[in-house]
């Protein structure tokens, strides 16, 4: 209990400013690592193995999505009851998270596995994929499938480290295994000549190694998390509460993953090839812009989860305040390298100058709001860090269902694939809207003016 104390004190009294440099700034970095081995995997495959591999990458982003997915569902489920837990001072909760965690993990991937390997080619042929972009898509699936539990599980056993304030060691853990993933795809695919298959082996074993390191750290006793495997003291209510709360989560991926369908099949039916390449490659930029606006978010989210449990609402909403400032300040940065250099860019992935002089401003129109993504992330990440399952689901779900889909549905038949680039920044728009209402709502609830318990 003294642990517990001690990581209390922490995130209920120091200054929200000092603890944004404690927990989001190694978080920012250590998701720029993340991000930054995603985008050199996309540069990998665009220069060795061409505008095919390139595109078949980009088929396949839906179902890093649906990892990403059953990660958020489990990992951010399990890190709202830690971080709460924790600022209560409730230690029982500590010991039924792990395997928790694990076997939910299991049952879900197993699932997954199976079904996607069978079933791999015609989800590629579903996405748009035709001839040799069918041929890669498939080869990179298959190889990624097999590893669907080494990647989930990291994911969501890191999400535990950082769920008690270990931002800077979760972030060196996820570090380390994006680093070696830099040395295998090379490796793998330059010297070994395993084509697209070795991007895609370098990325599961990369993220195993991850997956060791997480529990090799929850065993160290440096853990609040109680890590073992002893299935007696599951609980229902635990189980139940890990899925309210992270659904959420997963309806992100999975609304991004309707949405990236529906993109793909309007480029499919209104516009041409170049398109398919151009969403491919918007979506590896995307694994640049999104770490450092998350790395912020999940920093916040154990100082939210904790004052929340601890009911130090007043101090919790100012903390908010202060990272939502933080984060919107660094997306403008990142969004003005873009912005101003978009010809470069999209060329780090795209060698046919033919190709790139059609498609360099697409990624440009697509992330003209990025900046907003600070508050939408945050937002979101504050719903979830309270509890506040209901209104966090309504928020995600707004983004994917009532706006970027119908928008794309309505300008594509007219203008083709302007229509996808357009539907972004406007959803955007209305998405920011809905994140101020809910974070209305959410305070009128709270009452953030109440005292210090």
């Amino acid at each position: 209990m003294n642990l517990i104390n001690d990581r209390q004190q922490k995130l209920l009294n120091e200054k929200p400013s000092v603890l944004f440099f404690k927990l989001s700034v190694p978080g920012i970095i250590g998701m720029l690592v993340f991000g930054f081995y995603q985008f050199i995997d996309g540069v990998f495959v665009g220069q060795f193995v061409g505008p095919a591999g390139m595109g078949a990458v980009g088929l396949i982003y839906p179902f890093s999505l649906l990892n990403n997915g059953i990660s958020g569902l489990i990992g951010t489920g399990a890190a709202s009851l830690v971080s709460r837990a924790i600022g209560s001072g409730n230690d029982e909760v500590l010991k039924k998270a792990f395997p928790a965690v694990f076997l939910l993990n299991f049952i879900i991937c197993a699932a997954v596995t199976a079904i996607s390997i069978v079933f791999a080619p015609e989800v590629v042929s579903f996405m748009g994929g035709e001839g040799e972009m069918l041929d890669l898509g498939v080869q990179y699936m298959r190889v990624v499938v097999a590893g669907t539990f080494f990647i989930n599980f990291a994911a969501s056993s890191n999400m535990l480290i950082r769920s008690e304030g270990m931002i800077r060691e979760a972030m060196v853990i996820l570090g380390s295994g994006a680093i070696l993933n830099l040395i295998l795809d090379p490796l793998f695919m330059v010297v070994f000549d395993f084509g697209i298959r070795g991007a895609a082996a370098a990325t599961v074993l990369s993220q195993a190694v991850s997956m060791v390191l997480s529990l090799a750290f929850l065993k160290s006793g440096k853990s609040l998390i109680h890590a073992g495997l002893n299935f007696k003291i599951l609980d229902a209510e635990v189980i139940k509460d890990i899925l309210k709360i992270g659904f959420s989560a997963l309806a992100l991926p999975l609304m991004a993953i309707i949405e990236i369908v529906t993109a793909y099949k309007m480029l499919d039916l209104f516009a041409g090839i170049n398109d398919v390449i151009a969403l491919g490659t918007i979506f590896k930029i995307f694994s640049l812009l999104l770490p450092p606006v998350w790395g912020i978010a999940q920093g916040m989210q154990p100082f939210i989860g904790v004052n929340f449990g601890a009911g130090k609402i007043k101090r919790m909403f100012r903390g908010y305040a202060d990272f939502t400032v933080y984060a919107t300040v660094f997306t403008f940065i990142f969004w003005s390298l873009l912005i101003f250099t978009p010809r470069f860019v999209s060329g780090l992935f795209i060698t046919d100058d033919s190709i790139l002089g059609q498609i360099f401003n697409a990624p440009r129109i697509f992330f003209c709001m990025y900046p907003v993504y600070g508050f939408m992330f945050n937002t979101l990440i504050l719903l979830q860090a309270t509890g506040a399952a209901r209104k966090a689901a309504i928020f995600v779900s707004c983004r994917m269902v009532l706006y970027f889909i119908p928008v794309m549905l309505i300008v594509c038949p007219q203008y083709g694939a302007i229509g996808v680039w357009l539907a972004n920044p406007i959803a955007d728009i209305l998405t920011t809207v809905t994140a101020a209402i809910a974070l209305s709502s959410f305070i009128r609830k709270i009452k953030p003016d109440q005292e210090y318990v």
